[in-house]
């Protein structure tokens, strides 16, 4: 690998990897683990508010950034890393969840799916095998200008400029399948429909 000659590092952010559908993707920086910086929270898995994340490295990579953390806020919130230390303590429990996690996400998936090819039929994606978003495009929409109309009918969903470095028009967007119940997922799309 290139970056093994080159001496470079990579940063693998991976915070939905354990959100998979089927089945588990190796990890980029398990290719080069030396060389690495693995990524990850509980924020997505378990629960939101408490706010932990971790980093897998060597331990030379990890040295350094323990002094830069320590600088930025002294220390993770103790109470967080309690409960959660406590919980993990049963290994099983945390597995047992996230086949379930897993399970819901994935049905929640296929319902969005469904309802965007019945609602949204122009609308080009893929069904993700994995994590609780579905991106696509929409042809000839600025998601941007269309987001503006959808808030203020009550309807959210992230442009795609939000993730790129420029402000050129984009006519793609995330939707997030995860939290909205079918209902919702239903109304919020014949909205956009609506909207478009």
């Amino acid at each position: 690998m290139g970056i093994e000659k080159n001496g470079g590092l990579l940063i693998e952010d991976a915070p939905y990897s354990k959100l998979y559908f089927e089945k588990e993707s190796q990890s980029i920086s398990s290719l080069v683990p030396s060389q690495s910086y693995h990524l990850g929270t509980f924020s997505k898995t378990l629960a939101p508010a408490l706010r932990i994340g971790w980093i897998r490295a060597d331990k030379k990579l990890l040295e350094p950034l323990i002094a830069y953390k320590e600088a930025m806020d002294l220390h993770t919130n103790g109470l967080s890393q309690a409960i959660l230390n406590d919980y993990l303590c049963d290994n099983e429990a945390y597995k047992k969840h996230l086949i379930l996690l897993r399970k819901h996400y994935k049905q929640k998936m296929e319902f969005f799916a469904q309802s965007l090819d019945k609602i949204l039929p122009a609308f080009n994606y893929n069904r993700p095998k994995g994590g609780m978003f579905i991106y696509g495009s929409l042809p000839n929409i600025d998601s941007s200008k269309l987001i503006d109309k959808a808030l203020t009918n009550g309807v959210v969903f992230v442009p795609a400029v939000e993730f790129y470095g420029s402000d050129k028009p984009s006519n793609e967007i995330r939707f997030n399948f995860s939290s909205a119940s079918e209902e919702e997922i239903v109304l919020g799309l014949e909205r956009i429909a609506n909207l478009i």
